[in-house]
């Protein structure tokens, strides 16, 4: 009920983005989940104008949570489904390539990334890897130098302004291939699609 409460003040005080912040963190699987999320409903159907100004601002801001809220609402440009579905994807955490077994090594959430505990933040843009080509590629520009790509699904690169880089392994990635090497091989080894 806490944020049930907090969200109805919020709200009388005409400070509607706060509102729909305020539900980030509720547990989807609560009690009051129903109530929380139609009140976080009728606050957008409510300011439909005003929240359809926030789309671009939390786009420029890198609120990952305001765009995935609002996306529900409001139709998103073609640039702005790339980029949202691009970060989104991304999302998690992730082990070195070479040693999978060291521990978790980077997180993304939202639009932050931490990589062995130094946190960043980064924007989306594209790239034109191939100038011949109408090819454009999706990468993750880092605040503090260097850029995010996706190498295929589950594995991305950390490439530095230096020209080096490190692969790494989404957890969930590297538990589909236990599991799915456990279940089709009988605990043998099995070759991996990343190389």
């Amino acid at each position: 009920m806490e944020i049930l409460e907090q969200m109805t003040a919020l709200n009388e005080k005409g400070e509607f983005s706060e509102a729909i912040k305020a539900t980030e963190g509720m547990n989807k699987n609560g009690d009051s989940a129903p109530k929380i999320i139609a009140l976080r409903n009728e606050i957008i159907r409510g300011n439909k104008d005003y929240f359809e100004t926030q789309l671009d601002a939390a786009f420029k801001n890198g609120d990952l949570y305001m765009i995935k809220v609002l996306s529900n609402f409001f139709d998103l440009n073609r640039e702005q489904k790339r980029e949202y579905n691009f970060v989104q994807k991304l999302q998690g955490e992730y082990v070195p390539y070479d040693d999978q077994s060291s521990g978790v090594s980077v997180i993304i959430s939202g639009y932050e990334i931490q990589v062995n505990g130094t946190v960043d933040r980064f924007t989306y843009k594209i790239v034109n890897p191939l100038p011949e080509l109408e090819y454009f590629d999706s990468r993750l520009a880092l605040e503090h130098g260097g850029e995010v790509e996706e190498v295929c699904a589950g594995l991305i690169s950390i490439n530095q302004e230096n020209g080096t880089y490190k692969k790494y392994l989404s957890t969930a990635s590297r538990e589909y291939q236990e599991n799915n090497s456990k279940r089709v091989g009988g605990g043998r080894k099995q070759s991996t699609a990343y190389s």
